[in-house]
């Protein structure tokens, strides 16, 4: 596969549309959806800096874009506002 190069925040923005078009979508579909839409290769732990939060990361993700909950990964009201219009393929 050939490796696609992004814009800085294109991931957010994939990852909060993929979730908005998902509604309550596990990490990993997410993450195989990146991967496939980056051109890579999934392999397990790719892209777990979105969905984890560590001490030593300088950037955090989790709930301040998304948040988990018993149904799966949902948008939070920030997170909302990097969503993709233009690839919303559901009208709630």
């Amino acid at each position: 596969m050939k490796r696609k190069y992004c814009k800085k925040g294109a991931n957010l923005e994939f990852i909060a549309t993929y979730m908005y078009n998902n509604f309550g979508t596990g990490s990993t579909n997410i993450r195989r959806a990146l991967c496939k839409e980056r051109g890579k290769e999934y392999s397990r732990g790719m892209y777990t800096c979105y969905f984890s939060e560590m001490p030593s990361w300088k950037y955090t993700y989790k709930n301040r874009f998304w948040t988990k909950n018993n149904k799966g990964w949902t948008l939070t009201l920030e997170g909302m506002g990097l969503v993709n219009l233009k690839e919303v393929t559901c009208i709630m």
